[in-house]
C-alpha cells in the first residue's frame, strides 16, 4: 500500500493542479497582452493565411471531457515550416472564424467582457495570465482581438505544434484541447477508473519498459494514481526514509519563563 501511495501522491496532486517546473508559476500583475508579444518597431505582425486544407475536431476547452464545440470544421494552408507561434495564432483565428460566438467562451470571464468569446477563454487578461519563460514570444492575434492566442493539445496532452501533427493526431483522434495562454494542459477525465496512457514520459527499467499511467480516482477534483512512475524499489526506499525522519516534538518547544 505504502508503494502505491508513494508513487502517485506527489505527482498526483501537480498533475491535477497545473504545477509545473520547480515553482508555482506568478501572476502578472502589470504586463498587458501587447508588452508580451508586440512587433518589433516599425513592423507590421504577419496575418495567418486563411485556412485551404479541411479539418474537422471536437473542440474541448482546457480540463473538460465534453466539448465545447462538436464537429467543429476549419480549413487550413498554413506553412508546414510556421513556427509554435504561428501555428497557435492561426489555428485560433481559423477557430474564431468558424464557430458560433456563444461556443467556448471562458468558463468564469472577466466582468469588463460584455460578449465573451473563444477569444476570452485564450486570453484571460493580463491579471489572470501566468507570465511563463515563452510568453515573450508569443504572437498576438490579428485585429480587432489583438489579443492571445491559445495552445493545443491532444487529449493525453501532447501538444500540436504545426499542421503535421495536427492532422496526424486527427487521423486516429477527433479532439483538440485548447489551453488559455500562459496556462498548462490539465487532464479532463470523463469518470472514475478512466486511465491515461503517457509514453512520452518514458519508460523507467525498473518497471519492465511499463509505460507510465494516469488511473483517474476522482473527476472533481481531480486525483489521479501514477503507476509505473518510478520502480517498487525507490518507493520503498521513499518509505523509509519518511519513516526514518524525526521532527521536534510540541512540547519540545514549549518554554517556560
Amino acid at each position: 500500500m505504502f508503494n502505491s501511495y508513494a508513487q502517485c501522491f506527489v505527482l498526483g496532486i501537480c498533475l491535477a493542479l497545473g504545477y509545473h517546473g520547480t515553482s508555482w508559476i506568478p501572476f502578472l500583475n502589470s504586463a498587458t497582452p501587447s508588452s508580451l508579444s508586440s512587433p518589433p518597431s516599425g513592423t507590421t505582425p504577419h496575418v495567418p493565411a486563411p485556412l485551404s486544407v479541411p479539418i474537422t475536431f471536437n473542440l474541448h476547452r482546457n480540463g473538460e471531457y465534453h466539448p465545447c464545440n462538436a464537429a467543429t470544421s476549419i480549413t487550413t494552408s498554413l506553412s508546414p515550416h510556421s513556427s509554435v507561434y504561428e501555428f497557435d495564432r492561426a489555428l485560433t483565428v481559423a477557430i474564431l472564424a468558424s464557430i458560433p460566438n456563444t461556443s467556448c467562451e471562458p468558463v468564469d470571464p472577466n466582468a469588463s467582457d460584455l460578449n465573451p468569446s473563444f477569444a476570452q477563454h485564450c486570453d484571460m487578461g493580463p491579471l489572470r495570465t501566468p507570465l511563463l519563460h515563452s510568453s515573450s514570444s508569443v504572437l498576438l492575434l490579428p485585429p480587432p482581438h489583438a489579443t492571445l492566442p491559445c495552445s493545443y493539445y491532444t487529449r493525453i496532452g501532447d501538444r500540436i505544434t504545426d499542421l503535421t501533427t495536427l492532422t496526424t493526431h486527427l487521423q486516429t483522434g477527433t479532439s483538440l484541447y485548447a489551453v488559455a495562454a500562459g496556462r498548462h494542459f490539465l487532464f479532463g477525465p470523463g469518470y472514475v477508473g478512466e486511465t491515461f496512457l503517457l509514453p512520452r514520459v518514458g519508460f523507467p527499467s525498473g518497471n519492465r519498459g511499463k509505460p507510465v499511467e494516469l488511473i483517474t480516482l476522482s473527476v472533481s477534483p481531480r486525483v489521479f494514481e501514477v503507476s509505473h512512475f518510478f520502480t517498487g524499489e525507490e518507493a520503498d526506499d521513499i518509505v523509509e526514509r519518511a519513516l526514518s525522519t524525526t521532527s521536534v516534538s510540541a512540547p519540545d518547544l514549549v518554554h517556560t519563563c
